[in-house]
């Protein structure tokens, strides 16, 4: 943007800051699920779930094809936040896979064959909070995606 012009009709959508930032902590939470040192139990990480796995922060279980979903969708994130309308539906679409990788870690159980993710519970109220995010973001910074610009002079109806 030049400078001198951050008019209120010049800025971005808060929708697009929240795209940016939410995508740029999903990509650095996704590239520390493979650091040693940031993720605990670093031999059992395996691509699928299905018995002990690594921990980042020895806390939240990770597997391959989680920490890829994470750097996926933070890439995604971060490369929609120039605009407004995909940074929107994006942050909807995003929202309800968490809400569904939720469901699907209360579903499967901590532990259970059926878990192929290894989800424990930390990491069921780490994906509930980021549906929770996400969904609100939208919905909240989303309502002002399209700013009217008016072309009449104040004062005229």
């Amino acid at each position: 943007m030049p400078v001198g012009t951050d008019s209120p009709s010049e800025r971005r959508p808060p929708v697009q800051y929240v795209a940016f930032c939410t995508g740029l902590v999903l990509l650095v939470i996704g590239i520390l699920g493979f650091v040693p040192g940031a993720t605990t139990e670093y031999h059992l990480l395996q691509l699928l779930g299905g018995g002990p796995s690594a921990r980042l922060f020895d806390i939240f279980s990770v597997t391959v094809a989680r920490n890829f979903l994470f750097v996926a969708f933070g890439i995604a994130l971060i490369a929609v936040s120039r605009t407004s309308k995909l940074a929107h539906g994006l942050l909807i679409a995003g929202g309800l896979i968490f809400l569904l990788l939720y469901c699907y870690g209360l579903l499967a159980g901590h532990g259970a064959d059926a878990n192929l993710l290894a989800l424990n519970g930390a990491d069921n109220w780490l994906h509930l909070a980021i549906a929770v995010v996400l969904l609100a973001t939208a919905f909240l910074a989303g309502q002002n995606r399209h700013p009217t610009r008016s072309t009449s002079p104040p004062g005229d109806v």
